[in-house]
């Protein structure tokens, strides 16, 4: 096992990383709090595992990190630094889809420990077996991280890492958003440059665009989305199907820190006319939109949450059981007045049909408890996420919206 050696002095500094290592680490969850929340266990999924690299040995001064996720959004993560550590980029694979995440808004996708050598020393830790432990804490200014790391007092092993981000999305204030600690696995550090093909980061997506699909027509869908009251446009956010919505509303509303992320207060249907040779799905959150991804024409249109079980995690596939979410590019967005036309613009809004408040769905029309009914049948939240699951949940979503009778399950308009 390798040790961090912490120097000898009044105050204790912030030990030294190996110039090249890799590590296995555990993940607390932030799904724990909806598992918790109906007596259900947090270990009721699968154990969220990290395998971390790091790599500083490159001549040119380099520094490379890359994180495999086996629970989460992210499946792999890599994070590329200047030398001198003045700018990075960072790229991250979902499922098969490759794509740039903002420098700024890496949103807990990743794992960042070059920043280890410049954190403060904060005080003891109290281990859960009595033990001592020294706490050096760190905020990233840029990505807006607020780091913890753990090092025993006894032996001066690397503990944990406690991430917290502390940004806000644009549009939504302020928020806290939970803290995720990442556990090192006893036993499993090992000081070694990792291999080459490590760092090969697929060129689809994440440098170059994904084609679109090679068949597709112009149609007219109904979409929806989840929002704050005072936002209603759907230019470079996410919307869904029905399926794709109700997979999306029903985790969030039944977490206790959902308001935090999103601080929406309404759902709206929208019809939309579309040319259905769909792009890749942009990952779109705040308003206006913060997007990550590469296509700037076509709508996009994935699974809820990917898959690797399709190929491009449903991009070119109905998605009839698990339904789909559709990102809306502005730059693809018609002129007024101007029709979808093969390349001239590949969408536009015909109509906001209805738009309901959340609470009137939520509570009145009753969706919460289906969801929770749903969410206890399953035994939790399955893996993957995209797995449906929502059947008591999706006809109390669409009667919400089909009739503003709250005697037939109807919400009236907002």
């Amino acid at each position: 096992m390798l040790l961090f050696m912490l120097p000898m002095s009044t105050v204790p500094t912030p030990p030294s990383l190996p110039p090249a290592f890799s590590v296995t680490m555990t993940q607390s969850q932030p799904e724990a709090f909806i598992f918790g929340q109906f007596g259900l266990k947090p270990t009721a999924g699968p154990p969220a595992l990290y395998s971390f690299y790091y790599d500083s040995t490159n001549a040119d001064g380099t520094l490379r990190q890359r994180l495999n996720n086996s629970v989460g959004f992210a499946t792999t993560v890599w994070t590329l630094f200047t030398p001198g550590n003045a700018s990075h980029r960072v790229f991250a694979e979902f499922g098969e889809d490759c794509r740039p995440l903002p420098s700024d808004f890496t949103f807990g996708q990743g794992l960042d420990l070059r920043w280890i050598p410049n954190a403060s020393y904060v005080g003891q830790v109290i281990l859960p077996s009595g033990a001592k432990a020294s706490a050096f804490g760190y905020l990233d200014a840029i990505e807006m991280f607020n780091y913890t790391a753990v090092f025993s007092e006894r032996d001066e092993e690397f503990l944990y890492v406690d991430s917290q981000w502390m940004g806000s999305l644009p549009g939504t204030g302020s928020g806290t958003y939970p803290k995720i600690r990442h556990e090192i696995v006893p036993g499993t550090m090992h000081v070694a440059i990792p291999a080459a093909e490590l760092w090969g980061i697929p060129v689809q997506g994440c440098f170059e665009k994904v084609p679109p699909c090679t068949e597709g027509t112009v149609e007219k869908l109904d979409v929806f989305l989840a929002h704050p009251h005072q936002f209603d446009y759907i230019d470079d956010e996410d919307t869904g199907d029905a399926r794709g919505d109700v997979t999306f509303i029903c985790p969030d509303i039944l977490n206790p820190a959902s308001g935090a992320f999103n601080l929406y207060d309404q759902v709206s249907q929208w019809r939309v006319e579309i040319d259905t040779h769909w792009g890749q799905y942009q990952q779109c959150n705040g308003y206006p939109g913060l997007c990550f991804g590469l296509e700037d024409y076509y709508v996009g249109r994935q699974i809820p949450f990917g898959s690797t079980a399709v190929p491009l995690s449903g991009q070119c596939t109905e998605n009839a059981d698990s339904g789909s979410w559709f990102s809306h590019t502005k730059a693809g967005r018609c002129p007024d007045g101007q029709a979808v036309a093969s390349g001239v613009c590949s969408w536009r809004p015909l109509e906001r049909v209805k738009t309901i408040n959340l609470k009137c769905l939520a509570e009145e029309a009753g969706m919460r408890k289906a969801c929770q009914a749903d969410l206890v049948k399953a035994g939790g939240l399955p893996f993957p996420f995209s797995k449906w699951i929502w059947n008591e949940s999706l006809p109390i979503f669409e009667a919400a919206f089909a009739s503003d009778d709250p005697a037939k399950g109807g919400c009236p308009p907002a």
